[in-house]
């Protein structure tokens, strides 16, 4: 997966489902039981973004505590080599998604998301 194609898929997911992927107590989910992916989890995909909801992975962040890099992640069987490859551009969606509230917000974070890696915002 190209960095376009994971911005375009995190970006245009959230923005389709017309909004936040959060639980009850508006912690964010990579999916909710009424089927809403956050950024990282439209681009994970729903089988992959169900695996790490249901193994409660947290947030990107929290999956690498405690590890010298991210490359260390690729001993675990359920996250990807693209994972890795694409780590800032994720990291930087997620807290896109994670740090919002509204659709309005999200879109203006995204936005920086893709001048800070040199990616267009793509029209939903």
């Amino acid at each position: 997966m190209t960095p376009q194609e994971i911005f375009n898929k995190a970006y245009l997911g959230v923005i389709q489902q017309g909004g936040h992927a959060r639980n009850d107590d508006m912690s964010c989910c990579y999916l909710t039981a009424e089927g809403h992916m956050c950024a990282v989890g439209h681009v994970l995909g729903k089988d992959l973004a169900a695996s790490w909801e249901s193994q409660h992975h947290g947030s990107l962040l929290d999956m690498t505590t405690g590890l010298d890099d991210p490359s260390e992640l690729l001993d675990r069987s359920d996250v990807p080599e693209w994972v890795v490859t694409h780590w800032d551009l994720l990291f930087d969606l997620q807290a896109a998604h994670d740090d919002t509230f509204d659709l309005g917000a999200f879109r203006a974070h995204a936005q920086r998301v893709a001048e800070e890696h040199g990616l267009n915002v793509p029209l939903p």
